[in-house]
């Protein structure tokens, strides 16, 4: 109202489960005539997905991503072949375990892109640690690598 820039930042991109849009929305309904231009940023899981050099799917591959680990995770490991799991840290103990009896194998990644950065191929070593609340799992079918040059 006063002719000032304003900028909100956030962490990934505003358009996947962030504060942002809850904002917004009220923002708008305060000052419908507002202007806003919304930059896209980079998804913790592509970001994630890059650090690791794996894709997050392949060809005609599905991808399913799960903001929170829900009662229903091991059909979610049976349907999809390529998952990522969100706010990984509420759960991990149970979520090990789901891979564990999944065709999946996972990998964990925290604070991604930041000086924090934590990449751990081997979950059994994360069984009963607490997590970073910014962390999640890239979780892929289980690859044969056997015979690759």
């Amino acid at each position: 109202e006063k002719g000032k820039n304003v900028a909100f930042l956030t962490i990934g991109d505003a358009s996947l489960y962030s504060t942002y849009h809850y904002i917004l929305r009220k923002l708008k309904g305060i000052i419908p005539e507002v202007e806003v231009e919304t930059v896209p940023g980079i998804t913790s899981f592509a970001a994630s997905a890059a650090l690791i050099n794996e894709p997050l799917a392949s060809g005609d591959e599905p991808l399913v991503v799960l903001p929170n680990v829900t009662e229903s995770l091991g059909q979610h490991l049976r349907e999809f072949p390529n998952v990522v799991l969100m706010k990984v840290s509420r759960d991990m103990d149970r979520i090990i375990t789901e891979l564990k009896a999944s065709d999946k194998q996972g990998v964990f990644v925290s604070r991604c892109s930041s000086p924090q950065q934590q990449v751990v191929r081997n979950l059994d070593t994360l069984q009963g640690v607490k997590v970073d609340y910014l962390s999640l799992i890239l979780a892929r079918e289980k690859v044969d690598t056997e015979g690759e040059g």
